[in-house]
């Protein structure tokens, strides 16, 4: 996802394409934004991409990563710095995901007051950013000492530093949002798109700042993939939002004129996911097998754990994990599959997930949103036994409210998914439930929408606008 083209101006070809007729001579030309700091956004950019081309209208989608606007050695730390915080702090991490811009100006006011794992998260930034040499040949170079600059102000590592303050801290950061715009904005002039299309809020903001402020005439669509919105989405730049339930419409400043309840977009294989049976013939696992499907997200958070937990508590329950690209959680696994002969079967990265979430009777493991959304599209209940706050918060919450799972501890998980196959009609219900929720067709609507709006005059778009 963080490739992109750098397209000469005056010319409407990219670089190595064939000749023949260009997109904007047959079709559309829409620049996708995401973030890869989790891999939910950029799934759910890969199945936008994948309905627009599924419809075969000659139409061309760029996909950009925001981290790729940034120097990659600061990206590292990044995201080294956001696993930190969101396995080892999740309380934290809620909490600072939770503040609306008021909160974030006392953080910039107030810099004493940051809590202390915040202050030794920003220092040792600090410190690796001081340490990196100015002669490391990446993009970007000078972003390194402006994150050097930036956490060690917060931080308080250059207390004797003469701009040190709330006016200096608060100029650095909007110069640091500016140099992001300024390089989103040369890939929007270089690629020209008739649409933009945010899966991630901080892109979808750099747009709707940049709409504004140079008047470009590009609609813009913002797709939510929680459920739930952070007051961030919230942008006047944004022409539309797409959202995974209409109760999340009256979260979004705006009101129901820019939003359209489309579903959370899902990979191509959910639009007809294979029956039971056919899953579990196609996996080897009995028909009649209580099956427990756990999921630990890209990363295979805590699989193992939840893994042992039930395997030694529920002896006739077969239990499927996926490890995601987790080497580290396949190794921990290894001893449970010897023990567990013919109870636990391992699988890596897969592109037919719809076949696990099908074979499975019940779901168990991390609450992201592109999970839930898969969970009940494939008409099943989600067992929360790791959530890492923040945005996780929002779809705990929702699972709860429709009564299609929720939080559940380590010492109740077993209790829970016992009692769900001892009441084979109270499961049945939850399944029931689960599959009315579901949105399987989310990419396809919100490839309807985006193809609408670029059809539309950009002439007429300014008009709407104004």
């Amino acid at each position: 996802m963080s490739t992109f083209y750098r397209r000469p101006r005056g010319h409407r070809r990219p670089p190595g394409r064939p000749a023949g007729p260009l997109p904007s001579e047959c079709g559309r030309r829409v620049l996708l934004l995401t973030s890869g700091l989790g891999s939910g956004h950029a799934r759910a950019a890969c199945a936008v991409e994948a309905a627009i081309e599924a419809r075969g209208e000659g139409h061309e989608v760029i996909p950009l990563d925001l981290w790729s606007l940034l120097n990659a050695d600061v990206v590292g730390l990044i995201h080294a710095a956001y696993l930190h915080l969101v396995q080892d702090r999740p309380e934290l991490y809620e909490s600072l995901y939770g503040l609306d811009a008021g909160g974030w100006q006392g953080l910039i006011d107030r810099p004493d007051d940051l809590p202390e794992p915040v202050r030794a998260l920003l220092l040792r930034l600090s410190r690796r950013m001081s340490r990196m040499a100015d002669s490391t040949i990446s993009r970007f170079r000078s972003d390194r000492w402006l994150v050097y600059l930036l956490a060690g102000m917060f931080a308080g590592a250059n207390e004797g530093f003469p701009v040190n303050g709330a006016r200096a801290r608060l100029a650095l950061l909007r110069w640091t949002w500016a140099r992001l715009e300024r390089r989103l904005d040369a890939h929007i002039e270089a690629f020209d798109p008739h649409v933009i299309v945010s899966t991630q809020l901080i892109p979808a903001a750099l747009v709707s700042s940049l709409k504004l402020r140079r008047g470009y005439r590009t609609p813009s669509f913002g797709v939510l993939t929680d459920f739930g919105a952070h007051a961030f989405w919230s942008r006047p730049g944004t022409d539309r939002f797409c959202i995974p339930h209409p109760s999340l419409a009256s979260q979004l400043d705006g009101g129901t004129r820019r939003v359209s309840t489309t579903g959370i977009p899902l990979m191509p294989g959910f639009l007809f996911p294979p029956t039971r049976e056919a899953a579990r013939r196609q996996l080897g696992i009995a028909h009649a097998q209580p099956t427990v499907l756990v999921l630990g997200g890209g990363l295979g958070l805590d699989v193992d754990r939840i893994a042992r937990r039930v395997l030694t508590s529920l002896p006739r329950v077969h239990v499927v994990v996926m490890v995601g690209s987790s080497a580290r959680a396949r190794a921990a696994l290894a001893p449970l599959a010897a023990h567990h002969a013919g109870r636990l079967d391992v699988h890596g990265w897969t592109e037919e997930m719809e076949v696990f979430f099908r074979a499975a009777d019940v779901v168990v493991g991390k609450p992201g949103g592109i999970t839930v959304a898969e969970t009940l599209a494939c008409g099943r209940p989600l067992l929360a036994t790791v959530c890492l706050n923040g945005q996780e918060t929002f779809n705990v919450r929702f699972l709860e409210q429709h009564e299609v799972g929720g939080r559940v501890d380590d010492h109740g998980l077993a209790r829970r998914i016992m009692d769900l196959f001892e009441r084979p009609a109270l499961l049945a219900s939850m399944q029931a439930r689960a599959a009315r929720l579901g949105r399987p067709d989310a990419a396809q609507r919100i490839a309807e929408l985006v193809l609408d709006a670029a059809h539309v005059p950009r002439s007429e778009h300014r008009a709407a606008a104004t």
